[in-house]
């Protein structure tokens, strides 16, 4: 119901519903990491220059979202949470303040197992321009690791950031 400047107040509105719907959605940009042949004691990061390169992810919802991480194994001598399989989280390039970097992990960490993942980042945008991260990777190959292919399976999980 509306009142005019004269004090006249017009009829009573019908009813009428609004409905808010939020969006959770993330994808990954570059969704393998490869770091081809290893060395034993080798220390691998995605944060150096050239390739693999890291993994990114982007928002394309229309709310901010917390991200959890875990992942399988990568080594048989050394299961996860370990020094030899670690992540962080930075900015992508012409991305940067996409995410809360204060209670994001933005130092290398052990890769949690599927049985603990771990909140990762915190309120990853979803404003173009502002809705991108990388995930970097750091690998120890370790030294009684035997010889043969290796991979894992991470999983990046988002929920509604409030």
């Amino acid at each position: 119901r509306a009142t005019n400047a004269q004090s006249v107040t017009g009829p009573w509105a019908t009813p009428w519903v609004l409905n808010v719907s939020t969006l959770i959605d993330i994808n990954l940009i570059n969704s393998v990491v490869d770091f081809g042949p290893v060395s034993l004691g080798g220390t691998y990061d995605t944060d150096l220059p050239g390739p693999p390169n890291p993994f990114e992810l982007n928002n394309s919802g229309n709310v901010k979202v917390n991200i959890t991480i875990n992942s399988t194994d990568l080594w048989l001598t050394s299961p996860n949470p370990s020094s030899a399989y670690q992540f962080k989280v930075h900015n992508s390039t012409g991305f940067e303040g996409a995410f809360n970097p204060n209670s994001s992990i933005v130092s290398y960490t052990p890769m949690p197992s599927p049985a603990a993942p771990i909140h990762a980042i915190t309120e990853l945008n979803y404003l173009p321009n502002l809705n991108r991260c990388e995930v970097d990777l750091l690998i120890n190959v370790p030294t009684q690791e035997p010889a043969g292919e290796r991979n894992s399976s991470v999983i990046f999980t988002g929920s509604l950031a409030e």
